[in-house]
């Protein structure tokens, strides 16, 4: 089963405003979901949305999956050092299910 993937603006916006290296490196990872929407370390949010995180270097990417529509769609891509921490904010997204 291949999955589709698909992009909120906010989470194109996101990747669009990363370095090309970055972007590429990101791109590769995204790709891979459409065959494998839940990888080895992936990680499962707590909420009330199934959202799921990937790490890619200092990048986390956040996403959900809907499986019967074949569907795996990215919420948001954004960097785990710096960005909204420098703000004095954390993005609010839900927490690790363990």
């Amino acid at each position: 089963m291949t999955y589709t993937v698909e992009f909120t603006a906010r989470a194109e916006r996101e990747l669009s405003a990363l370095p090309a290296d970055d972007q590429r490196r990101i791109a590769k990872r995204i790709d891979a979901l459409s065959t494998t929407p839940r990888p080895a370390g992936c990680k499962k949010l707590a909420g009330p949305d199934a959202f799921y995180r990937i790490r890619i270097g200092d990048f986390r990417v956040i996403y959900s999956i809907e499986d019967r529509k074949l569907l795996v769609l990215m919420i948001r891509v954004d960097c785990t050092n710096g960005g909204d921490q420098q703000r004095g904010r954390r993005p609010k997204v839900g927490r690790i299910i363990r």
